[in-house]
């Protein structure tokens, strides 16, 4: 395999102008192929998170607020009472990872809700009762549910 080296210690002008490219000796069309594939698998994997997250403010008068194909990240005000947040199924996520963030030190919970049979790390409704905690509920590759990353 090709190997392209560079001095990323220096600055990016003086960077560009000491890449260096040495062959390996054995590189076939069908490595070149693979890494072709690999950067375009990469390239669409990295689509489905847009350019910029933009928050969505959901507070107790939404409740429950049921989750958008867009939402990436709700910033979540418990001050009028505990927030229900229904989430939508896994497989509509298409691998999209929602993060679920409480913006204040407020006793009340929030609960975020299964849709339909899945389940949330085994549970129906995930309970976040602590002050500004936050919680990435990740869909799960089968369509049947969340795993929560803290």
């Amino acid at each position: 395999m090709s190997v392209i080296q560079t001095d990323l210690r220096v600055s990016p002008i003086a960077a560009a102008r000491n890449v260096s490219y040495s062959p390996s000796p054995g590189v076939a069309a069908i490595d070149v192929q693979r890494a072709i594939e690999a950067v375009q698998a990469n390239v669409v994997t990295a689509s489905v998170t847009p350019a910029a997250v933009v928050p969505t403010a959901v507070n107790f008068a939404m409740s429950p607020y049921t989750v958008l194909p867009t939402d990436y990240l709700l910033e979540v005000d418990t001050t009028g009472g505990a927030v229900v947040i229904q989430t939508a199924a896994a497989v509509s996520r298409t691998n999209r990872p929602l993060t679920v963030k409480a913006i204040n030190a407020n006793p009340n919970g929030i609960s975020v809700n299964r849709t339909a049979a899945e389940l949330i790390d085994g549970l129906a409704s995930y309970p976040m009762v602590d002050a500004y905690d936050a919680k990435t509920f990740k869909p799960k590759l089968a369509g049947d549910g969340y795993e929560v990353e803290s």
